[in-house]
C-alpha cells in the first residue's frame, strides 16, 4: 500500500514538472518553451526521487559481554522502506576516516540491526545510499564505549521478612583497579517484568572502589547499578540481582483458664488462608521477667489451627511465634497474660 501511495504521489510530481516547461504565447496560444531534452528528462528523474531520513541510536557503552547494538530507521515521508540495504559506517578511536562496516537490510518496519563489539570508544552512523526512486541519506553519530569500566553487584540477604531491609552494594573498577569517587546510581524495577529501570538512589565509590545501599523492598524487586560517566572514566552497568520478598503471616491467638489449666490458642495465617502444617512455639514469659522463653512447639492442623496447655500460673505471659519459611514471614502474636 505504501509503495504505490509513493508511485502516485511520484507520477504527480513528474506531471508538474512536464507542466512546467510549456509557456504561453503572447497570442493566448501554448508553446512549448526551449529546453535541453537531456536536461529535461534528468530534471523529471530528480523529481520522481522522495526524499529519505536515516535514525540511529545505541547505548553509551557495551554490555557486561562487550556487545552493543547499533539499530536505525529507514523513512520516506514517515512511511518505513522495507528491504533496502543500509551499511554501518565505523570509526575507530584516533582514526581519521570513516570505514565501510556491513550491510543489513530492513525490515518491513523500516528498521535495521547492527551488533557490534567496539574494542575501545568507537563512533558509528549509517548510511543508505539511494535507489531510483530514493534518495540517499546518513544518520547522526553515537559513540559507544567499551568495557574497561566495570560494577559487580551484591545482595545481603537474597531474601527478607515483609519490612526487613537488605543491602545492595557493589564495587567499581577501571581496567581491574578501584575506581574511587565514581557517580553510581541504583537502579530497581518490580521482578518478573520487562520495564525499565528506574533510579531510586546514588552514592559515590570509596576508596575501594566499593558502593553499598539499604533497601526495604515490599515485594520481589530487581536491582542494577550504574557507574555513570566521568571526565576519567566510562560508563558502565552491572548485573541484575533480585531480592525476594516472603508473604507475610500473622497469628491470631485467644486465652481462657480452664480450672488449674491455662489454654492458649492459635491461628496461623498466611496468602489469605489458614496455614497447616506449619511449626508454631509457645513463648513464656514468668511475672516481672524481661526475656522469652520457648516453652513448647507443636504443629499447625489444616486450618491453621494450634493448642497448648500449660499451668495456670498468676502473672505469667505467653504469646505465639512463628519463625517463617523460604517463602512466609516470621510473625509473633500478640500477649496473653494469665
Amino acid at each position: 500500500m505504501y509503495s504505490s501511495r509513493l508511485r502516485r504521489a511520484a507520477a504527480a510530481v513528474a506531471l508538474a514538472t512536464a507542466a512546467s516547461v510549456i509557456s504561453v504565447g503572447a497570442a493566448g496560444t501554448a508553446t512549448a518553451a526551449p529546453v535541453d531534452r537531456g536536461q529535461q528528462a534528468q530534471h523529471a528523474k530528480q523529481a520522481q526521487r522522495f526524499s529519505t531520513k536515516l535514525t540511529i541510536n545505541a547505548p553509551d557503552v557495551a554490555d557486561t559481554e562487550g556487545r552493543a547494538a547499533v539499530r536505525g530507521r529507514l523513512t520516506a515521508r514517515g512511511i518505513p522502506l522495507a528491504q533496502r540495504p543500509v551499511r554501518l559506517l565505523v570509526k575507530r578511536e584516533g582514526a581519521t576516516r570513516w570505514a565501510l562496516g556491513r550491510i543489513e537490510q530492513t525490515n518491513r518496519q523500516g528498521r535495521v540491526v547492527f551488533r557490534v563489539l567496539p574494542p575501545a570508544e568507537t563512533a558509528y552512523k549509517l548510511a543508505f545510499f539511494g535507489t531510483a526512486n530514493f534518495k540517499p541519506s546518513r544518520s547522526g553519530t553515537v559513540v559507544v564505549a567499551a568495557r574497561d569500566t566495570e560494577v559487580s553487584i551484591a545482595v545481603t540477604p537474597g531474601v527478607v521478612d515483609p519490612g526487613g531491609s537488605a543491602v545492595v552494594s557493589g564495587v567499581v573498577t577501571d581496567e581491574d583497579v578501584a575506581l574511587a569517587g565514581a557517580p553510581v546510581e541504583l537502579r530497581a524495577r518490580k521482578a518478573g517484568t520487562k520495564r525499565a529501570f528506574e533510579p531510586i538512589a546514588t552514592a559515590v565509590s570509596g576508596t575501594d572502589g566499593s558502593v553499598s545501599f539499604t533497601v526495604t523492598p515490599t515485594r520481589a524487586t530487581a536491582y542494577v547499578l550504574v557507574a555513570r560517566k566521568t571526565a576519567t572514566s566510562q560508563a558502565a552497568r552491572s548485573k541484575v540481582a533480585t531480592i525476594a520478598v516472603k508473604s507475610p503471616t500473622r497469628i491470631a491467638v485467644r486465652a481462657r483458664t480452664i480450672g488449674e489449666t491455662f489454654s492458649v490458642v492459635g491461628f496461623l495465617y498466611g496468602r489469605g488462608d489458614g496455614l497447616a502444617g506449619r511449626k508454631v512455639t509457645l513463648q513464656e514469659q514468668a511475672a516481672g521477667a524481661t526475656g522469652w522463653t520457648d516453652v513448647k512447639s507443636g504443629r499447625t492442623a489444616r486450618d491453621g489451627y494450634v493448642d497448648f496447655r500449660r499451668p495456670a500460673v498468676e502473672g505469667t505471659s505467653y504469646r505465639l511465634s512463628f519463625a517463617g519459611t523460604t517463602r512466609l514471614g516470621a510473625s509473633v502474636s500478640r500477649t496473653v497474660v494469665v
